[in-house]
């Protein structure tokens, strides 16, 4: 089972990353949401972590590109 971290800052996202895995997880990983999205497409996930201030597509607009395509996956909004 696997985590999506969705995160622009690459030491946050390394930190979540590091954390998630020494815990046991397997972990995706992508730095703006319209990333986030084209994993989504080929990976099942079972919650995703994601930012809320992103270049390109930021939190609320990716949850709700999430949504519209009727993923409902547990998120984790962090900021």
């Amino acid at each position: 089972k696997k985590i999506l971290i969705v995160e622009d800052g690459v030491v946050f996202r390394s930190l979540i990353d590091n954390l998630l895995t020494s815990l046991g997880a397997t972990t995706l990983e992508a730095g703006v949401g319209v990333d986030g999205l084209t994993l989504l497409s080929a990976q099942s996930v079972v919650l995703v972590i994601c930012d809320l201030e992103m270049p390109r597509m930021g939190g609320i607009p990716f949850v709700g590109r999430l949504r519209t395509r009727g993923n409902n996956v547990p998120i984790l909004v962090i900021s």
